[in-house]
């Protein structure tokens, strides 16, 4: 991340000998909203850079405030509690940076240098002088190529509130999230399938229960017996040494060799039968130590068996174990791609999860596709949702109809009926609820709020309570128990009769008939 203030020129140049993979430029002038968006933009730059390229390169182009008695360079100074050279100088992020002059830090620097840099962005790539403050995400090109091939290498994301800020950063947050649930599967999947087979911890165990049967079936006597068979054969020879007056007992091993010493002979013994010694000290020592060494090792290997019998049961549900981590992460991806789809109003995101889940080096030109994408669709959400509310306003609603969107067909003859006996009724349009989410109901609880009546339009009763009608009607509810509406609930079905299988809070009020409901509605909404 690399945050300062260069001549935009400059910065071109510099950005296309550099490391970085992108550039964020983001140009602007002083006020309070454009330094909270600058701090947002550091908050979340890990997130950010993550998901556009290796690293980011962000340029912020900001004014210089002179110290003076102004009312906005008091309240600015006083903010950063410092100059605003050291407040510069606090955003340079990366060694390169570091290496920069103060001369060529302050290139950029001041309210005339200021617009003439956004003048300059917005003269180069030809972008309206109102469209800015923006960021503008750059493609790194060959450092062969000139300056003018970046014109056709860019993308522009308005950023000129913290909503578009917000926006940018949903599809953001969503890929981390993604990566990040899919590396903790992946995490797991790895040390499971390092974990040994059931069939190879089986062969252990046996191998163990072997070794312990061997140690049990080793007698001390049999030992005792191969020592005196070797001492035999060492006796037999000492008559070829012309020593025939003195027998070997089971004696320690150092006694053999000085006895050898003392008479002369020891070079010419080892020479001939070193083998044999070392196999008769071998098994004195080890007859010497048997019951200590036996106990010990039979205990070694008996705590060894205990831990690969529980290794044995974990083993058993090794394979159910993968598999239910390999469809845990085939899930976690397709409810990720649902999501990019819905919150990012998508076609079709496996590109999108594809690149994600291999880190493909195509993942920051997809995802700044799918960016753009985003924001133009939800900034003209934004715009049918203020649209929509100044119609709200103005129309002047007094009857709610909620319903499935599978009703709509039949709610709209309730609306057309209602609008001849002189009502003002509001049916949501399928294209208003594909809006979707936070921003529907925003619309919604602003027609909800004017509306006297409510009418819950059902011809299936199980309609009544899916998300979006519940949540409707029991807003309205919620209103009439705190006493700030005073107009009725009634509720629709096919069958009236079902109205005993209603929730508690629309069974105790008038429920009608759809075949009949012509005839009596207009005198309850009175």
């Amino acid at each position: 991340m690399y945050l300062t203030t260069l001549k935009f020129h400059r910065a071109l140049e510099w950005f296309k000998q550099s490391s970085y993979d992108y550039m964020l430029l983001y140009a602007s002038g002083s006020s309070k909203i454009d330094y909270d968006m600058v701090g947002d933009f550091l908050r979340y730059k890990d997130l950010i850079d993550r998901q556009t390229g290796k690293l980011v390169c962000f340029l912020h182009f900001i004014e210089r405030i002179e110290s003076n008695d102004s009312t906005q360079g008091t309240i600015l100074q006083a903010e950063h509690k410092d100059s605003v050279e050291s407040f510069m100088l606090y955003h340079i992020m990366t060694e390169e940076a570091k290496q920069i002059t103060r001369r060529e830090l302050y290139n950029g620097v001041g309210l005339e240098a200021t617009y003439q840099t956004t003048d300059e962005i917005c003269d180069f790539f030809g972008i309206a002088r109102y469209k800015l403050p923006a960021f503008i995400l750059i493609h790194k090109l060959s450092p062969n190529d000139s300056i003018l091939s970046f014109k056709k290498q860019y993308s522009i994301i308005s950023i000129k509130e913290k909503k578009d800020f917000e926006s940018l950063l949903n599809p953001i947050k969503i890929a981390n999230d993604c990566i990040n649930d899919l590396d903790l599967i992946n995490k797991e999947l790895s040390s499971v399938e390092s974990e040994p087979t059931y069939n190879a911890v089986l062969k252990d165990i046996e191998a163990i229960k072997r070794g312990i049967e061997n140690l049990k079936s080793e007698k001390k006597t049999d030992l005792i017996e191969k020592l005196n068979g070797i001492l035999s054969e060492i006796n037999s020879l000492l008559c070829d040494y012309h020593i025939n007056n003195y027998a070997f007992v089971m004696v320690r091993p150092y006694i053999i060799k000085k006895y050898l010493t003392h008479t002369g002979v020891i070079k010419e013994f080892m020479r001939d039968h070193n083998d044999l010694y070392y196999r008769y000290k071998s098994l004195f020592y080890k007859i010497e130590k048997w019951d200590h060494r036996e106990m010990n090792f039979i205990k070694i290997m008996q705590s060894d068996l205990i831990n690969k019998e529980k290794i044995l049961v974990r083993s058993q549900t090794r394979e159910s174990r993968i598999k239910t981590l390999i469809d845990e992460s085939r899930y976690v991806k397709e409810l990720y791609k649902k999501s990019f789809e819905e919150k990012l109003m998508m076609e079709d995101a496996s590109p999108l999860i594809t690149a994600i889940i291999s880190r493909s080096s195509t993942l920051p030109m997809i995802f700044e596709s799918a960016i753009k994408t985003y924001l133009c669709k939800d900034i003209l959400v934004r715009s049918i949702i203020n649209d929509v509310r100044e119609k709200v306003n103005k129309m002047q609603f007094n009857v709610f109809i909620s319903c499935k969107s599978e009703d709509y067909e039949n709610g709209e003859e309730l609306y057309a009926f209602l609008k001849s006996k002189g009502y003002m009724p509001f049916i949501a349009s399928k294209s208003l609820r594909e809006i979707g989410g936070d921003k529907y109901s925003s619309v919604i609880s602003d027609v909800i709020d004017i509306c006297s009546h409510m009418i819950v339009y059902a011809t299936n009763i199980l309609y009544v309570e899916t998300p979006y009608v519940k949540s409707e009607w029991d807003m309205f509810c919620n209103e009439i128990k705190a006493g700030r509406k005073k107009g009725k609930l009634l509720t629709i079905l096919r069958d009236p009769k079902q109205g005993v299988n209603l929730p508690i809070d629309l069974r105790s009020r008038e429920v009608l008939s759809i075949d009949s409901y012509k005839n009596s509605i207009c005198n309850y909404l009175y």
